[in-house]
């Protein structure tokens, strides 16, 4: 309904940075870069906040929904970082 704006219909307010707080371990911020739902700014102010191991991936002109659609070497190298960080190790790259 477009005569009613959501911002004001939505009950729950989520405040990532905050949660993030008491964690240390291995955070992948995904930013898209036309996300019509979650502007790229503060996926940006996420990673910047955040004092552990991050790795940060924006996907440009991408939307909301978009990002999931990427090759199974960007993924690798999602997976690598997570990896290299929660065990201490580097692992080869394949």
């Amino acid at each position: 309904m477009p005569f009613l704006p959501a911002y004001f219909l939505l009950v729950d307010r989520y405040d990532p940075v905050d949660w993030l707080k008491d964690y240390h371990g291995p955070v992948e911020v995904i930013v898209a870069g036309s996300d019509e739902i979650i502007p790229s700014a503060l996926g940006r102010h996420l990673y910047d906040e955040y004092a552990g191991p991050k790795m940060l991936q924006v996907v440009p002109g991408a939307h909301h929904s978009d990002t999931t659609n990427k090759s199974p070497d960007w993924w690798k190298r999602s997976w690598f970082f997570w990896q290299q960080r929660r065990s201490g190790t580097k692992p080869e790259a394949k």
